[in-house]
């Protein structure tokens, strides 16, 4: 699935990404045992993208180039664009909102 991304790491942008639309994870808890899940989805994005920095790598680090990076205004003063594609970067700014890396 292709859908943009951003990160806090990378503040005020976010790009197109392609990721796998379900993940199978093996993980271990905090006491070494092992578990596993699946998400799919918005879920699976963010499995993936949490994954990624583990491995040290951020989101733009699948761009050809960082032309491809959109910049998302943090003003809420301004007026409001109402293009199907400020909807949509707005929709995922507010679903990012609650990332954070721990």
């Amino acid at each position: 699935q292709t859908d943009l991304e951003g990160c806090l790491s990378i503040p005020g942008y976010v790009a197109e990404i392609t990721r796998k639309e379900r993940v199978w994870v093996e993980a271990q808890d905090r006491t070494g045992r092992p578990y596993k899940f699946s998400e799919h989805g918005f879920l699976a994005r963010a499995v993936q993208h949490e994954l990624d920095h583990l491995a040290g790598t951020l989101y733009i680090d699948y761009l050809d180039s960082m032309d491809q990076l959109i910049a998302v205004d943090e003003d809420d003063d301004e007026e409001p664009d109402d293009s199907p594609e400020a909807a949509e970067v707005a929709r995922h700014r507010k679903a990012l909102r609650g990332h954070s890396h721990k």
